[in-house]
């Protein structure tokens, strides 16, 4: 299904986005993945593929989860997305150029700004 595979990827870009510098140093033998998927627009229809072969070229290093492997907390199999979290309000940050799905917003921490653009993530109520 074309939304299940969307919203993988946005969760996928969210990880890069946050974690671009640790996923470089842990393909330094090859960083040409992370660089392709950082250097593909916005919304480019290539970047589902890009983010999976990024993800294969992690998990080839010895990590069996990929790109979630650097998620906060461990894993990002979650029930529910960010963003769509059942019964509550949530706060999250946006990305500005909509590149990722952004991250959950913690009370007390500093705005965030995107690891790519250096652009101030969006706070909004979802």
């Amino acid at each position: 299904m074309a939304d299940d595979r969307d919203r993988r990827s946005e969760r996928m870009m969210a990880i890069v986005c946050h974690q671009h510098e640790h996923i470089r140093d842990d393909l330094a033998d090859d960083p040409a993945p992370l660089q392709r998927v950082i250097g593909l627009p916005p919304g480019s229809p290539e970047l589902a593929d890009a983010l999976d072969t990024l993800h294969a070229a992690v998990q080839a290093t010895g990590d069996p989860e990929g790109l979630f492997g650097y998620a906060e907390g461990g894993s990002t199999r979650e029930v529910a997305p960010l963003g769509h979290r059942l019964g509550r309000v949530e706060f999250v940050y946006r990305c500005p150029q909509l590149r990722c799905s952004g991250r959950p917003w913690q009370r007390g921490s500093e705005d965030p700004v995107c690891g790519l653009s250096g652009l101030s993530l969006q706070l909004v109520q979802v």
